[in-house]
């Protein structure tokens, strides 16, 4: 957040800078690492539950997905990946997932195939 605040205190925008300055609790840390190429993400945070938040796709939705994600952890203490459904056309833009129906809306995880050929995607 370093770099939008600064850009916003160097042009004036002190509505905003204050808006940006209050969006965080008190009691979260947000890590931000540039990734120069793509690469796997990983914890920061040795065994505290962590999120990854990629920007490829932000998803607006009522309870945020985030909340979603965390209340599945909180069930299941297990790892959780956040997707969504596309269009098998667009398989080849996107990480596609594989895995088995395990519960309401949730899926028991099986692989991950990065950017397939649609004509392979079931």
């Amino acid at each position: 957040m370093y770099e939008i605040e600064a850009e916003l205190e160097a042009r004036n925008k002190t509505k905003l800078l204050e808006l940006v300055r209050g969006i965080l609790p008190s009691h979260v840390t947000c890590m931000y690492v540039r990734q120069g190429r793509s690469a796997r993400s990983g914890s920061c945070r040795g065994n505290e539950p962590f999120a990854v938040v990629l920007a490829d796709d932000l998803l607006d939705s009522k309870p945020p997905v985030l909340q979603q994600m965390i209340n599945v952890f909180d069930h299941y203490h297990s790892s959780v990946i956040g997707v969504e459904e596309i269009d098998r056309k667009d398989s080849k833009s996107y990480g596609v997932i594989e895995g088995k129906p395990w519960d309401d809306g949730l899926f028991k995880l099986s692989r991950v195939v990065e950017k397939p050929d649609p004509a392979v995607v079931r």
